[in-house]
């Protein structure tokens, strides 16, 4: 009995240290310019483009993610546009940084693209 007891207390604190330290990854940084957004998600090294919902009887934006690095290495992330997400894999170095911006543009019209700021995050 005394096994049973000490088996399940060990279980039951594996479990909790297992429950404490699992958790969803989250964003490194997030940029948006108002029609899409980019994220940079460190583990992993992924960049996600979501273009936003958009209206059916409006032009299309056609939205992407530029990205540098500390190192030199550039890259985009798209396009993509109404309401989809891109997901990219760009294998950046660690212990670096990305900075990361998200840019748009409706698909009608030669205008130049509406970017937003860049977003410096650790890799």
């Amino acid at each position: 009995m005394k096994r049973i007891k000490y088996f399940l207390a060990l279980l039951a604190v594996s479990a909790a240290a297992v429950l404490v330290t699992a958790g969803p990854a989250s964003a490194d940084a997030t940029v948006n310019n108002g029609h899409a957004r980019a994220i940079f998600i460190s583990y992993g090294d992924q960049i996600g483009v979501t273009a936003y919902d958009w209206d059916p009887d409006m032009p299309q934006f056609n939205s992407w993610a530029e990205w540098y690095t500390s190192y030199g290495r550039t890259g985009t992330c798209g396009p993509n546009s109404g309401g989809t997400t891109v997901t990219c894999f760009p294998n950046v170095a660690e212990n670096r940084t990305i900075h990361i911006r998200v840019c748009s543009t409706v698909s009608l019209f030669p205008v130049p693209p509406t970017c937003s700021a860049y977003k410096s995050s650790p890799t």
